[in-house]
C-alpha cells in the first residue's frame, strides 16, 4: 500500500494538471493577438513608472522601447533608487534626449520601514498623472505595440489590474528547463485563468508588467500594505483581488521581454532571494513546496525500481505522460527547445535547492539581506501575503 499511495498521487497530479492547465491555458488572450485600440474609445493616459537600482548594463534599452510605444498618450517616470553606479546619468541622458517625454526621479535615502523597490514604486507613483499606472523593472524590452494593446484590451475588459506574462530570455537549454519548471510551478500556484475569475480567491502579478488603475490603486492604499513586502509585485495581485478588483492576465508572447538572471546560478540565487517569501516565511510550507517538487517530478522515475509491480506501471505510465506529452508541449509553449521540457525534472531539483537555502538563510541570519539593508524577519512577516 506505501508505494501505491506516491504513485497514484503523482499520477493523478499530473493528469489533473495536464487537463486543468491546458484548457486554463486556452482562455488567457495572447498579446499579438488583441486588437490595437478600441475604434470607438479614446485611449487614456497612462503613466510608466520603472524603478531601477544599479542597472546600467540595462535601463537605457528599456526606456528606448517605452519611447518607441505607439501609445498616443504616455507618460514616463524613471526612478533611480539610491544608485551607485551610472543608471542615475543614463537615465537623465534619455530624458534630455526624449525632449521631456521621460521624468527621472533620484532617491537618495530610504525611509525607515521600507524595502527600496516598493518605496521606489510608491514614489514613482505619486507624481503618476495617468489614468492606469504600469509598474514594470528597468531590465524589459517592450514591443512598439505592447501598451496600446494592453490598454485597448483594459479598456474593453473593464480591467482593473492587467498582468502580462513576459517571455523570458534564456541561454542554455538547462536555464529553460529550469524556468520551465519555475513556470509550472507559477500555474499551480497562481493559476491566472482562475485569477480572471471574481468569484475564485486565485490572484497574480509580475514585476514585469503590473497595469493598475489609478483611482483603484490609490483607494486600496498604494504600496503602503506592501512597503516590506519581499514579492511586491504579487502582493499588489493579491490586494487588487481582496479588493475586488478585475484581474486580466496575459501572455507576453515575446512583446514583453527580459533577461531575468545572466545565468542558471543566477536564478537559483534570484529564488533564493524570494523562495522562502513566496511561502509566507512559513517552514511548514516550504518544506511541504519541496516535498511536493520532489515527489511530482522524480517520484515516476523512482517509483520504477521500488514496491510492488502495481505501482510501478502506474510510475511507469506517469512518467510516459510526462516525458512523452507535458514536457514537450510545456517547451514548445514556452518557446523552448523540446529537450528542455525533458529537463523541467532537473529544474524542479535546482527550485528545490534554492528554496531550502532561502528558508536555512532566512533563519540563520534572523531575516533577509538586500542590496546594503539588512531586514529583519519578525518585521517582514508582518507584511506576508
Amino acid at each position: 500500500m506505501f508505494f501505491y499511495v506516491p504513485a497514484i498521487f503523482v499520477a493523478l497530479f499530473w493528469l489533473w494538471f495536464g487537463w486543468t492547465a491546458n484548457r486554463g491555458v486556452q482562455s488567457v488572450p495572447r498579446l499579438p493577438e488583441l486588437p490595437l485600440r478600441p475604434a470607438d474609445r479614446e485611449m487614456p493616459k497612462l503613466s510608466v513608472v520603472i524603478p531601477a537600482r544599479n542597472e546600467e548594463k540595462v535601463i537605457r534599452d528599456c526606456l528606448l522601447s517605452l519611447l518607441a510605444q505607439d501609445y498616443p498618450n504616455l507618460e514616463i517616470i524613471a526612478v533611480n533608487d539610491r544608485s551607485t553606479d551610472s543608471t542615475g546619468a543614463i537615465m537623465d541622458q534619455v530624458a534630455v534626449e526624449s525632449g521631456g517625454r521621460v521624468v527621472v526621479q533620484h532617491i537618495t535615502e530610504l525611509p525607515d520601514g521600507w524595502l527600496g523597490k516598493c518605496n521606489a514604486l510608491s514614489e514613482g507613483a505619486t507624481k503618476a498623472t495617468g489614468e492606469f499606472i504600469l509598474f514594470t523593472d528597468g531590465d524589459i524590452l517592450f514591443d512598439p505595440s505592447t501598451l496600446e494593446r494592453a490598454m485597448g484590451h483594459a479598456v474593453r475588459e473593464d480591467a482593473d489590474l492587467v498582468v502580462v506574462l513576459p517571455t523570458l530570455i534564456t541561454t542554455s537549454v538547462m536555464e529553460q528547463g529550469m524556468l520551465l519548471a519555475f513556470a509550472q510551478a507559477f500555474m499551480i500556484k497562481c493559476a491566472p485563468w482562475r485569477a480572471m475569475d471574481r468569484r475564485s480567491t486565485a490572484f497574480l502579478g509580475v514585476g514585469a508588467f503590473n497595469m493598475i488603475r489609478a483611482s483603484f490603486y490609490r483607494r486600496i492604499g498604494g504600496h503602503r500594505f506592501l512597503k516590506l513586502q519581499v514579492v511586491d509585485d504579487v502582493g499588489l495581485g493579491k490586494i487588487a483581488k481582496q479588493a475586488g478588483g478585475r484581474i486580466r492576465p496575459i501572455f507576453g508572447e515575446n512583446m514583453v521581454r527580459v533577461r531575468w538572471q545572466d545565468s542558471l546560478g543566477g536564478h537559483i540565487r534570484g529564488l533564493e532571494k524570494n523562495g522562502f517569501a513566496s511561502m509566507n516565511y512559513s517552514v511548514v510550507k516550504s518544506v511541504v513546496g519541496m516535498l511536493g517538487l520532489l515527489a511530482i517530478y522524480w517520484w515516476p522515475l523512482a517509483g520504477l525500481f521500488f514496491g510492488p509491480l502495481g505501482p510501478r506501471i502506474i510510475c511507469g505510465v506517469t512518467a510516459l505522460a510526462f516525458w512523452g506529452v507535458i514536457a514537450p508541449a510545456t517547451g514548445r509553449r514556452g518557446g523552448y527547445s523540446p529537450l528542455a521540457g525533458l529537463l523541467t525534472p532537473v529544474g524542479g531539483l535546482f527550485m528545490v535547492v534554492a528554496l531550502g537555502l532561502s528558508m536555512a538563510t532566512t533563519l540563520r541570519i534572523g531575516g533577509v539581506r538586500w542590496r546594503d539593508h539588512f531586514y529583519p524577519l519578525r518585521e517582514l512577516r508582518k507584511y506576508r501575503l
